[in-house]
């Protein structure tokens, strides 16, 4: 372990492009013909531009496919800052809880990222809070190299911001199969419950890609309370186990539809809403199949809500076929459009750092009017609060929202 802090560390050359990036705020090091030249077995590089002058100090992620190293800092000396590692990464952790700790959502909410990686200058290192437990990802390699170094920190910032739980460490690198792990060894929780708004709801945080909430998408559910709040009849598209179909029927509307293509996550919706004593369940009906279908009867027989709710997976499914969100759009949104209500709202969702937001706007604007819909955008949402963006790092601006209303 020591020895992954000790001197000499060897300076790479890097991409004049990587350089360029870098100065912008992009943390990566992607593959390229000079990563190819990193030495294997070294935590720390110093990287270098052509010149021999030192640019940055990297962490190297070698087993990573695509990013070969992630920046800790751009401010030399770089030796001194390897020395300085342990300090500036609890001053950094430290800073992340802070935020939240001291923010209106942590009282809020008890599902949240107390760290965003990248938006926080932690790379490749998220935790959420879930309830009682706390959920350490790591996404480089690196992370588990120093697990020791980091989880004494961790502890220690956790005690002095009053927090206490379980802990989880879920390993997510690409090409592997993810894996959770309690710090003590012991099986994973199986769940644990989160309460947001007033709304609980069960999670599974040792699943790797199910845990049953969305963290991130927390503050956009926060937004929608003003959508919510007029319409009587709510439609979610793509419900998972139902995060916005609880805040609908706390919102007090007499109807809410659900539809997944997934038994088991309406399942869990149902769940939800029993462990909530003042949801009427009587106002919310599930449908399980491919919301396309599902979309297509609901045309046929004239069925229309205030507002609609279409978050899509980036690829969606109908269990057959996968086919691009963003493409689905050219036929979905007029579709979307017949089942809603005049002066009614249509959500949709995008997530997917390979379109950016500007895009995705003239993307819906073209539909619109290609198809002659008497639909205006009237709010762009993206990630916030305890999800934060460094300018500079587009894929770390995934999540895209944008709220049409219709005329």
């Amino acid at each position: 372990m020591n020895n992954l802090f000790e001197r000499p560390f060897p300076r790479v050359q890097l991409h004049p492009a990587t350089i360029k990036h870098l100065k912008k705020g992009h943390p990566w090091t992607t593959k390229d013909r000079f990563t190819e030249e990193f030495p294997k077995n070294r935590l720390f590089l110093i990287g270098t531009d052509g010149n021999g002058t030192e640019t940055v100090l990297i962490m190297h992620d070698p087993n990573h496919p695509k990013v070969k190293a992630r920046a800790w800092t751009l401010k030399p000396p770089f030796v001194e800052a390897v020395k300085n590692f342990r300090d500036e990464l609890y001053q950094r952790l430290g800073a992340a809880f802070k935020k939240r700790v001291n923010s209106d959502y942590f009282d809020q909410r008890d599902n949240l990222y107390l760290v965003f990686g990248e938006g926080d200058y932690l790379p490749g290192l998220f935790i959420q809070k879930l309830g009682d437990t706390y959920l350490i990802q790591f996404y480089a390699r690196f992370w588990t190299q120093i697990e020791d170094v980091f989880l004494r920190l961790f502890r220690k910032v956790m005690k002095e911001n009053d927090l206490t739980g379980q802990i989880l460490i879920q390993d997510r690198f690409p090409n592997a199969k993810s894996k959770t792990r309690r710090i003590d060894k012991k099986a994973p929780v199986e769940s644990t419950s989160v309460n947001e708004n007033g709304i609980v709801m069960e999670v599974h945080p040792g699943r790797a890609h199910d845990p049953g909430i969305y963290t991130d998408a927390s503050s956009i559910r926060t937004r929608m309370s003003k959508y919510l709040k007029g319409s009587q009849s709510v439609l979610n598209l793509y419900s998972y186990t139902g995060a916005f179909s609880l805040q609908a029927m706390k919102e007090g509307a007499e109807r809410v539809v659900s539809v997944d293509l997934s038994g088991k996550y309406l399942q869990q919706l149902e769940k939800n809403i029993s462990l909530n004593e003042d949801l009427n369940p009587k106002s919310h009906e599930s449908i399980e199949g491919d919301v396309n279908k599902v979309i297509a009867d609901m045309v046929k027989k004239k069925d229309a809500f205030d507002l609609v709710i279409c978050d899509p997976p980036s690829a969606s499914s109908d269990g057959k076929k996968m086919s691009s969100a963003v493409k689905n759009y050219d036929t979905l949104l007029p579709k979307l459009n017949k089942i809603t209500n005049p002066k009614g709202h249509i959500a949709i969702f995008l997530n997917t750092h390979n379109v950016t937001r500007k895009s995705f706007k003239t993307k819906v604007q073209d539909i619109i009017k290609k198809e002659n819909l008497k639909l205006n955008i009237v709010a762009e949402w993206s990630l916030a609060d305890d999800c934060p963006v460094s300018k500079g790092f587009p894929e770390g601006d995934y999540l895209k929202v944008l709220v049409l209303e219709k005329k």
